[in-house]
């Protein structure tokens, strides 16, 4: 039995499209994803992937905290800019 990515590509899809609905020009620099995975057994599991070291990885989960409690979509903005990803990050 494979995993059904289709949830997945879809809010990926959606979320692109807010995007470039929103800005006209720049580029996604910061990329986090964290996903809820229930196993063939019940088991559940998370997923968290990022583009970036892990110091910064918490800085963003923890503006998208205050982003789902307040609706504030400017916290992250305030924070510093992105490092680059490390080394073994890359390949």
């Amino acid at each position: 039995m494979s995993v059904d990515l289709k949830a997945l590509g879809e809010l990926v899809a959606e979320q692109m499209a807010a995007i470039e609905a929103d800005l006209d020009e720049g580029r996604v620099e910061v990329v986090c994803s964290v996903v809820g995975v229930v196993g063939p057994n019940g088991e559940q599991n998370v997923r968290v992937r990022s583009n970036v070291l892990p110091a910064t990885q918490l800085q963003l989960l923890a503006a998208a905290q205050q982003v789902a409690a307040n609706g504030n979509a400017e916290l992250w903005a305030q924070q510093q800019p992105p490092e680059p990803p490390a080394q073994d990050e890359q390949e």
